[in-house]
C-alpha cells in the first residue's frame, strides 16, 4: 500500500512539475511577444517622424513656389500638391497612431472645431479623384448640425476621409454622397455611394485587419483591408 501512496505522489508531484513548466514557457512566451510588439512600436513611430521632416520641406517649397507668378493651370497644380501632400502627411501620422494604440497610449482630443468647414475640407481633399472618374461627389449638411462642436477633429477628419476614399475606389459610376444629420442626440455621418457593394454574407469580415472582402462583382480592388 505504501508503494500505491509513493506511486500517486511521483504522479502529483510529475503533474505539478509539468504545469510548472508549461506556465514557465507561456510566460515565456509572452514576454518575447511584448519585446517583439514594442520592438515594432518604438519602429514605427522613430520612421513615422523621420518621414515628416522631408514631407514639411516638401510642402514648405510648394506653398513657396505657389507664392510666385504663376498661371491658373501652375496654381491648380500646386494646389494639388498641397492636397496631396497634405493627405499623405495624415497617412504618415496614421503610422504614429497605429504605434499609439498598440502601445495603449492613444488619446482622443476634446477640442472645439469647426464641423461644416472639417466635411467640406474633407470632400474638397478628394474632389479631383472623384472628377477624375467622373464620379458626382456631393454632400449634405443638416440646417439643424451645430457648426461648432466638440471633440476629436483630426480623428474624424481621418474616418472621413477614409470612407470618401474607399467609396471612390469601389464606385466606377454614380454618386457618391457625404451626409450629416442631427438626431437630437447624435451627430450622424454617412457616406452612401452607387459602387459595387460587398456580399451580405462577407460583412463580418470588414473588421478583420488586412482583410480585403470580395466585392459583389468578385474582383479585388487595391489596397490592403
Amino acid at each position: 500500500r505504501n508503494n500505491e501512496n509513493r506511486a500517486k505522489i511521483e504522479s502529483v508531484n510529475q503533474l505539478l512539475e509539468d504545469i510548472q513548466d508549461r506556465e514557465t514557457k507561456l510566460i515565456q512566451a509572452k514576454e518575447s511577444s511584448d519585446h517583439a510588439n514594442k520592438s515594432k512600436s518604438v519602429f514605427l513611430a522613430a520612421m513615422s517622424h523621420e518621414l515628416r521632416t522631408p514631407m514639411h520641406a516638401i510642402l514648405s517649397m510648394n506653398e513657396l513656389m505657389h507664392s510666385t507668378q504663376l498661371n491658373e493651370r501652375q496654381q491648380r497644380y500646386t494646389h494639388n500638391i498641397e492636397k496631396a501632400g497634405r493627405w499623405l502627411l495624415g497617412i504618415i501620422n496614421d503610422i504614429l497612431e497605429f504605434a499609439k494604440i498598440e502601445s495603449g497610449k492613444l488619446e482622443l482630443l476634446k477640442n472645439e472645431f469647426e464641423l461644416h468647414q472639417l466635411v467640406q475640407d474633407a470632400v474638397g481633399l478628394q474632389e479631383e479623384i472623384a472628377l477624375g472618374k467622373k464620379l458626382t461627389l456631393s454632400q449634405s449638411i443638416g440646417e439643424d448640425v451645430p457648426r461648432w462642436v466638440l471633440g476629436d477633429g483630426p480623428r474624424l477628419m481621418q474616418i472621413l476621409t477614409n470612407l470618401i476614399s474607399n467609396a471612390i475606389r469601389y464606385t466606377d459610376q454614380g454618386t457618391i454622397q457625404v451626409q450629416v444629420i442631427n438626431t437630437g442626440s447624435h451627430i450622424v455621418f454617412s457616406v452612401t455611394d452607387t459602387g459595387i457593394g460587398v456580399d451580405p454574407e462577407k460583412i463580418h469580415l470588414l473588421w478583420e485587419p488586412f482583410v480585403q472582402v470580395a466585392a459583389a462583382d468578385g474582383l479585388r480592388r487595391s489596397g490592403t483591408g
